[in-house]
């Protein structure tokens, strides 16, 4: 039991969105050639940031003619405790030609380096293209 609730609390260090979202906050509507800041990511203890380096996206499901990556940035983490902005990163989508509307999942994790190890989150959007 114990052992769970480390997992969970090491889990909740690695925050990508506020806790509270709806439906609507998790879908992407975007056109042709668009970019659009999707989520702030970063890896937050004791208001310093636990990160090694700027965090990784891999996709496992989604559009070709999208592509996500990270930008990095200082990141304030939520909840008013850290006063400082923290290393971290911006999940950036970038839309090519889209020749015909697309409506689907798109289903990507963030990879996190830390001195310790490298964790990661999972995160699936309703994914909507459009010319």
């Amino acid at each position: 039991m114990l052992r769970i609730s480390m997992a969970a609390a090491a889990l909740a260090l690695f925050a990508a969105a506020p806790m509270a979202s709806s439906a609507a906050e998790k879908t992407l509507a975007l056109k042709s050639n668009e970019t659009s800041d999707i989520m702030p990511v970063y890896g937050v203890k004791d208001c310093k940031s636990l990160l090694t380096g700027t965090p990784e996206i891999e996709v496992l499901q989604g559009a070709p003619e999208l592509t996500l990556s990270v930008r990095p940035d200082k990141i304030l983490p939520p909840g008013g405790k850290c006063k400082e902005k923290v290393d971290g990163g911006v999940i950036v989508a970038k839309v090519g030609k889209v020749e015909k509307p697309f409506d689907g999942p798109l289903t990507f994790r963030v990879k996190y380096k830390t001195k310790d190890a490298t964790r990661q989150s999972a995160h699936t959007y309703d994914l909507k293209l459009f010319p």
